[in-house]
């Protein structure tokens, strides 16, 4: 994937709205949380840099993965909100559950509960999925991504019964459902950043991820719209 230089982006995320974790993917400092909270990051897969851009660097969600080596970091079941920047070039891998993982909180082997995760789908949609017991629930955008070669704003808010999911698309709300049960506790939960499930053979570049945002709180569509403003500037977001 090419990123060119008119692509950059203005702003990264900071730490309004008192995010709990904040990775910019400040070039050599790639794993430090900005939010002041130290929640570093541990690598466990070779990194490549897809892009540099004024605020730090790109990161291929097909060349790395990041996780939070601690279990109880992030490991919401309630009230919560993520964001980040993606860039997509229009091809997702066409197989099942081989999803683009934009924010994860998860467990590594089987009898873990997905806390949250935004993804990328197979198909091109924007999802989020928690788990309950290993009963998958999941919110997806009925519009597949259609702006690619440019940086888009996604995120996502859980209210504090941890079944509201609002999905947010470059600051406008695009999808609103309430599920029919929150997220378990069943097993240990990790954050992980930059992973495409299932596709470690395979990997191409199909989305780039950075500037992840977590918060322990459900923001309002005001404070998402602000927040996609900082990052995308106004004249991309209404």
């Amino acid at each position: 994937m090419s990123i060119m230089k008119e692509n950059f982006l203005r702003n990264a995320h900071d730490t309004t709205f008192s995010p709990t974790g904040l990775y910019n993917f400040v070039k050599d400092s790639e794993l430090v949380d900005s939010s002041g909270n130290s929640m570093t990051l541990t690598e466990s897969d070779a990194a490549t840099d897809d892009a540099d851009f004024l605020f730090g660097e790109a990161e291929g969600l097909s060349h790395f993965s990041y996780y939070r080596n601690n279990s109880g970091d992030f490991n919401y079941t309630g009230a919560m909100s993520y964001a980040c920047l993606i860039f997509t070039t229009g091809s997702i891998p066409d197989s099942a559950n081989k999803h683009a993982q934009l924010g994860l909180c998860d467990g590594n082997g089987g009898g873990n509960d997905a806390r949250w995760s935004l993804q990328v789908n197979n198909t091109g949609y924007l999802r989020y999925a928690h788990q309950n017991n290993g009963s998958l629930s999941t919110a997806v955008v009925n519009r597949k991504i259609r702006e690619h070669y440019q940086w888009n704003h996604v995120a996502f808010t859980r209210d504090s019964n941890g079944t509201g999911i609002k999905i947010y698309f470059n600051g406008k709300q695009v999808h609103s459902e309430t599920l029919g049960q929150g997220p378990g506790t069943q097993g240990t939960a990790y954050y992980c950043v930059g992973d495409i499930e299932s596709m470690e053979s395979t990997r191409t570049n199909t989305v780039v991820v950075t500037s992840c945002a977590i918060y322990n709180q459900e923001l309002s569509a005001n404070q998402i719209k602000y927040l996609a403003r900082k990052t995308l500037g106004y004249n991309r977001v209404d």
